[in-house]
Order: C-alpha cells, then structure tokens, then sequence
C-alpha cells in the first residue's frame, strides 16, 4: 500500500498546518481538538484521534494513525 504522506503531530501550529496540507487534496478532513489531539476522518466517515507523538499516515486507501 503506497504511503503519500506522514506528520507527526506534535501539538503545535506547524504540526498542524502540515497536517491540513496532507489533507488539502482530499474529501476526507482533520479536526484539531481542544484537549490536544487531532482527529482525522476515515473513508468510512468515522474520526481517528491522533495523540501527541502519533503519525498521521495518508495511504491510497485514507488516512491512518500510527501510535508513537
């Protein structure tokens, strides 16, 4: 499965707009959360929380969370 992009996110405003620009293409979007996490949607339409330290992976088939 081909990766087209991972951020780590670490909780600050350039994790987070690099983040949205590994989103910006897609249908699919990310929410920054206000207890620090930022969750991401799955092409199934549900939300996957990303904590500090974890990987957001897109792949051809969405975006994924790979724990720290």
């Amino acid at each position: 499965m081909p990766t087209f992009g991972r951020v780590q996110w670490t909780g600050d405003d350039k994790a987070w707009e690099a983040i949205c620009a590994l989103h910006a293409d897609s249908e699919l979007v990310a929410f920054r959360e206000s207890n620090g996490t930022v969750s991401v949607e799955t092409p199934d339409g549900r939300r996957a929380a990303a904590n500090v330290g974890d990987w957001i992976v897109r792949t051809t088939d969405g975006f994924h969370i790979d724990a720290a």
